[in-house]
């Protein structure tokens, strides 16, 4: 093998992450010089990633300031690799029985910067249920999952995040004192899980725990309509907290 050939292809696949993670630092279009400067490239390595990356249709370039962003494609073929995750497909047929043994629908989502994104939905059968998709966004302070994804930071991490994010009211249920919220979370590690009410969607009620897969904290939700979920709470608890016992017994979770 030629070593300096070997050499010169992972700094080059090395400088190709490094570029998206540079516009994920940014949250905004970089020019080619700025670019270049966040990864430690020189221009002429640069502009031969941008050239490729634009080839490829994973940048596009803005007339204002010759600036650079990514496409959506980037996100589109993230996301079907992550459905397609051999764990989480592993996991589908344990959470398809909590569907059908509870009746209600199945999330699983993780965080992405102050949202909850939803990985994989089992649908409830019934006419009446939370209806959703795999790549929906949730605002992270008023859903189940965004909660529970939220009361893993410490103190100093949650204030940062009040400071960025103010608590918008979802629903005129939804938590918007930030020392309420803050309560709120210590109490869900206590117990174990965390319960939304009608707060990021009116009659809409979930619980949700956390799961340590391959270690990535993810969020498992179980929601449904409040008449019919409240008539069955405890039952509709100790059925997700069965799951995690036996996503646990099956090695697939932590």
């Amino acid at each position: 093998m030629n070593t300096a050939k070997s050499g010169a292809s992972v700094r080059a696949a090395a400088r190709a992450l490094d570029t998206i993670e540079a516009f994920a630092r940014a949250a905004a279009p970089l020019s080619l010089s700025e670019l270049a400067g966040a990864i430690g490239a020189p221009l002429s390595s640069c502009h031969a990633i941008v050239r490729t990356l634009q080839a490829r249709g994973y940048l596009y370039a803005l007339e204002r300031r010759r600036g650079l962003y990514p496409t959506r494609k980037l996100y589109d073929v993230a996301q079907a690799m992550a459905r397609h995750d051999p764990l989480l497909e592993r996991m589908r047929s344990v959470l398809a029985a909590l569907r059908d043994a509870t009746g209600e629908t199945v999330v699983l989502a993780r965080r992405e910067g102050d949202e909850a994104v939803y990985l994989d939905v089992l649908e409830s059968d019934q006419t009446i249920r939370y209806a959703t998709h795999p790549g929906e966004k949730k605002p992270i302070h008023s859903s189940s999952l965004g909660k529970a994804l939220l009361s893993t930071d410490d103190r100093a991490a949650f204030d940062a995040f009040l400071a960025r994010h103010p608590l918008l009211p979802i629903t005129p249920n939804t938590i918007v004192d930030g020392e309420a919220l803050w309560r709120q979370l210590q109490e869900s590690k206590r117990a174990g899980y965390i319960v939304s009410r009608s707060e990021n969607i009116v009659d809409v009620v979930s619980i949700a725990v956390l799961l340590d897969v391959g270690g990535e904290t993810l969020g498992l939700a179980l929601a449904g309509p409040t008449g019919r979920y409240d008539a069955q709470f405890d039952r509709n608890l100790a059925a997700l907290r069965s799951t995690v016992d036996t996503l646990r017994q099956q090695g697939l979770v932590r």
